[in-house]
């Protein structure tokens, strides 16, 4: 398994490929959006994220779904959340917990 991560003249990490056997997987990174296979996957917003998934074969045409995180006083990220699109509810997507001295005890992914 290689990896090679790409990085612009100030630092900022522009691409990422990724060879396992015979199977290389491309990563773009283009202020804040990130593509995989040149398929959008999310890009960034003030509170969390936005998922993008494709609906149809052409990857032309995506459904966002907005992931909205809560963090506490320090930035971590201890809830991360969305709304169900069938249920209209909301859906806890991942909790995370941390040690008084910042590292993560453990996360839970829903």
């Amino acid at each position: 398994m290689g990896k090679l991560i790409f990085r612009n003249t100030a630092g900022v990490k522009v691409k990422k490929t990724v060879r396992d056997g015979s199977t290389i997987k491309v990563v773009d990174y283009l202020d804040g959006f990130q593509y995989t296979g040149g398929i959008l996957q999310f890009f960034p917003h003030a509170e969390g994220y936005v998922k993008a998934t494709p609906v149809n074969r052409d990857n032309t045409v995506y459904a966002f779904d907005y992931v909205y995180n809560y963090t506490d006083h320090l930035g971590n990220v201890r809830l991360s959340f969305t709304k169900d699109p069938l249920t209209h509810e909301l859906k806890i997507m991942e909790e995370n917990h941390y040690y008084p001295f910042g590292l993560r005890k453990y996360f839970t992914t829903i």
